[in-house]
C-alpha cells in the first residue's frame, strides 16, 4: 500500500524548525547488539561465463556499488531503460554520485529509495533530487531532526515529488521478470533508526539481489527466509548485522560492503566478514576495489569494478594519478567533490608525487586531503 506523504514532511519541517534554533546530523552510532515470512524460492547456480554478445543493453539489469567512503549509494540500471538509486551518502560524495550518474547516460531518476535518515544514507539525497527529474521516492515512515533530512524533505515538498511508504510488502514493481519489493522495516522504532532501514528485494528472472540498508541481526530475524545471489551487506559490515542464520537461508554469492578507507568504525568487523566467508559468499569491498558493478541478463552474473579512491601501493611508486588545478594550484584525488568544477582550461592531470607537487608550488585540497 502506497501512501503520499508530502503532508507528513510539510508539518514534520514546521514542527522541527518551530522546536530547534539548530540542528546537526545524527551520527550512525554501533547498534548494542509479497510475504516476507516465506522463504522466497532459490535459484539455480548461475555461471559466471556471460556472453556479451548474446545479450543487449535492454537486456541487463546492471547494478552500481558507488565507493563513496563510508556511506552507501547504489544506482541500477533497470533493463528497460528505467533507473533506481538506493541512497545518496553523505554530502561530500553528491556531486561525485551525480556526476556518476550523468556519465551513465541519465537524467531522470524513475525510482528513488533513501533507506534511513542517517547522514551516511542521505547526505547528498537534496542535491540529487534537485538535479535530476524523479519519478517518485521511497521512504520509511520516520522523520529525524536534522537539516539533512530537513533538506531533503523540503526538496521533496518544492519539487512535488511522489512519495511513498517503504515498508514490509510494498511492492515497487512487479513484472513477469522484473520484481521490487521492500522486506523492512515492519515497524517503526523510535530508539535506533538502524531498525527502520528499508530492506530492498530485488529480482531479474533467475537473479536475486537484497539491498539491506543498515538493518541489523534482530530486523534480519523479522525477515526471515529470504536467499540470494548479492547481498548489499547491512551496516557497511559491521558485526551487528549479517546473522548466521540469517546467510545460511540467504546463501548470497557475492557480498558487497560499502566501507570507507580506515574509517573510524573499523567496518567492515572481523566477526562479520568471518561470518560471510563462512557461508560462501566472495566478499566485494568498495574502499578496496572503488566502484563495484554487477552485471546480470536474468541468468547469468558477472562482476568488475572501477577502482576511485587512492591506491596507497600506486602512490608509493610514483604512479598516483592527481587532478590538477593549475589556476589555483591546487592537488585533488580523483574522487574529489571540487573536480568537477575545475574549468578544462585548468585542469590536468598528473602522476608525481605530492612531494613533488608541492615542490612546484602546489597545495594539498583541505577537502580531499591527497597525501603520499
Amino acid at each position: 500500500m502506497k501512501k503520499h506523504l508530502l503532508m507528513i514532511f510539510a508539518l514534520c519541517v514546521l514542527l522541527v524548525l518551530n522546536s530547534c534554533a539548530e540542528v546537526s546530523d545524527a551520527s550512525d552510532p554501533e547498534s548494542s547488539a509479497t510475504d516476507t515470512n516465506e522463504h522466497i524460492s532459490d535459484a539455480d547456480s548461475l555461471s559466471e561465463n556471460v556472453s556479451e554478445e548474446s545479450m543487449s543493453d535492454e537486456e541487463q539489469l546492471i547494478v552500481h556499488y558507488f565507493d563513496v567512503g563510508q556511506g552507501d549509494s547504489v544506482f541500477i540500471e533497470l533493463p528497460d531503460d528505467r533507473c533506481m538509486l538506493v541512497d545518496a551518502s553523505i554530502s561530500q560524495f553528491e556531486q561525485v554520485i551525480e556526476q556518476n550518474i550523468r556519465d551513465l547516460g541519465y537524467d531522470q531518476i524513475d525510482y528513488v529509495v533513501a533507506t534511513h535518515p542517517h547522514a551516511d544514507h542521505i547526505g547528498g539525497m537534496a542535491h540529487i533530487l534537485n538535479s535530476f527529474d524523479i519519478g517518485c521516492i521511497y521512504l520509511p515512515d520516520v522523520s529525524a531532526g536534522t537539516q539533512t533530512y530537513i533538506n531533503m524533505a523540503e526538496t521533496i515538498l518544492e519539487k512535488e515529488i511522489e512519495a511513498n511508504i517503504a515498508e514490509a510488502g510494498v511492492t515497487v514493481i512487479s513484472e513477469s521478470n522484473l520484481k521490487a519489493v521492500f522486506l523492512a522495516p515492519f515497524e517503526i522504532d523510535k530508539e535506533d533508526q538502524n531498525k527502520n532501514s528499508a530492506v530492498l528485494y530485488l529480482s531479474y528472472g533467475e537473479s536475486k539481489f537484497l539491498f539491506m540498508g543498515d538493518a541489523d541481526v534482530d530486523i534480519e530475524k523479522q525477515i526471515g527466509k529470504v536467499d540470494c545471489d548479492v547481498l548489499k551487506v547491512g551496516h557497511h559490515g559491521s558485526r551487528t548485522a549479517s546473522d548466521e542464520t540469517f546467510l545460511r537461508y540467504a546463501s548470497p554469492r557475492y557480498a558487497v560492503i560499502s566501507c570507507g578507507k580506515d574509517n573510524s568504525y573499523g567496518h567492515p568487523h572481523q566477526e562479520a566478514t568471518d561470518r560471510l566467508s563462512a557461508c560462501g559468499a566472495e566478499i566485494l569491498r568498495t574502499d578496496l576495489l572503488g566502484d563495484i558493478i554487477i552485471v546480470s541478463d536474468g541468468k547469468d552474473i558477472t562482476i568488475g569494478s572501477k577502482t576511485n579512491a587512492p591506491d596507497e601501493s600506486s602512490a608509493e611508486n610514483g604512479t598516483m594519478r592527481w587532478i590538477l588545478n593549475t589556476n589555483s594550484k591546487k592537488i585533488h584525488a580523483p574522487t574529489c567533490k571540487y573536480v568537477n568544477d575545475i574549468a578544462d582550461k585548468n585542469k590536468a592531470e598528473s602522476e608525481k608525487t605530492i612531494r613533488e607537487l608541492l615542490e612546484e608550488g602546489y597545495t594539498a585540497c583541505g577537502s580531499c586531503k591527497p597525501h603520499d
